[in-house]
């Protein structure tokens, strides 16, 4: 499509050898030339070399989209994502017909946090080719971020029913999420155990089920997901989840975990929970255990030892991601 939407020659088999993961024939063309140089710098995640190649292929062939496309992919894996938006699009208006660019356009304008751009191109993909379930996935995570939580779960269950067992084990989890924000936890439950038939102890999927187990009251199921994620290679997930159960799991708002925890008093441990939520930070493997035991920390009282850990583990981390991570958790406990 790439090739045939930009003049097919010279590009054709450079396409195709993208397309089957093969390094392409050798090439006389100097625009192939250049984006050859660009692939093989891309790869090493080169990324200015990279750029540098993928424009000079554009300047060397103005009339094809091919050289739009593997700029915008590079300026993309550089995370100058308004620069990919702006080759991508250029890609769009040439080929506008393209369901599949659409929806990479889409996704670039999600990552983006331009919800409303990034529905608009989806949305465009659907007109196009109305039963790819990928798709409606991907309308669904952009009418969640924009609150439409009603039409997202609508799309998310389209995608499921047209995807049917070519459904991925991160789109089932989207759906699984949606359905655990509309309290559907038996459907969401059942959602995670067929990812769990597909990927075996995979350490989201188990996390995500213990707080759907406790969002079900189903208390004992929960703890055991936490010490199988503990004993399974995922002990930060295991930590929070079970610093979570020991805290009180969500009592404040809920009558009948409040009851759970009158009649097992036994449980509600705040210690255990503080030790977990300690241990959960020896081994941070997502991002969302961190808010999580900072919130606990506030929630039971016992900030000094969560902001202690909280305040080394940043000032130990080595990218700005990981020391605007910690520094959130460390905000949660100033509060």
């Amino acid at each position: 499509e790439l090739a045939a939407g930009g003049r097919a020659a010279p590009w054709s088999e450079f396409v195709l050898a993208l397309l089957e993961d093969r390094a392409p024939a050798p090439s006389a063309e100097p625009c192939v030339q250049a984006a050859e140089r660009g692939r093989v710098a891309l790869v090493a995640k080169r990324h200015d070399e990279a750029l540098a190649a993928f424009q000079e292929a554009k300047e060397r062939s103005p009339g094809s989209i091919v050289p739009l496309v593997l700029l915008a992919d590079a300026a993309d894996a550089a995370r100058k994502r308004d620069l990919a938006v702006r080759e991508l699009r250029a890609a769009v208006e040439r080929l506008p017909d393209s369901a599949p660019m659409q929806a990479r356009l889409s996704k670039l304008h999600y990552d983006l946090k331009d919800d409303v751009e990034a529905e608009r191109a989806i949305r465009a993909a659907i007109v196009l080719a109305p039963d790819v379930g990928r798709h409606r996935f991907q309308l669904a995570r952009a009418l969640a971020r924009l609150g439409k939580n009603e039409e997202a779960l609508a799309e998310a269950l389209r995608g499921d029913a047209l995807a049917g067992a070519s459904a991925t084990t991160s789109q089932l989890q989207i759906l699984a999420s949606m359905l655990n924000g509309a309290e559907r936890h038996a459907e969401a439950r059942a959602i995670f155990e067929r990812v769990l038939r597909i990927e075996p102890d995979q350490p989201r999927a188990l996390y995500n089920l213990a707080f759907t187990e406790m969002s079900d009251h189903r208390f004992a199921e929960a703890v055991a997901l936490g010490e199988r994620m503990i004993a399974k290679g995922a002990p930060g997930r295991g930590h929070a989840s079970l610093a979570w159960f020991f805290a009180g799991s969500n009592r404040a708002q809920c009558e009948r975990c409040r009851a759970y925890y009158a009649e097992h008093p036994e449980h509600f441990d705040p210690h255990k929970a503080e030790e977990h939520a300690l241990r959960a930070l020896d081994r941070v493997e997502a991002d969302e255990t961190v808010p999580l035991v900072a919130q606990i920390g506030v929630t039971l009282g016992r900030r000094d030892a969560l902001q202690k850990r909280l305040t080394e583990l940043k000032d130990a981390a080595e990218n700005d991601q990981r020391i605007a991570l910690f520094e959130r958790g460390l905000r949660t406990l100033r509060q």
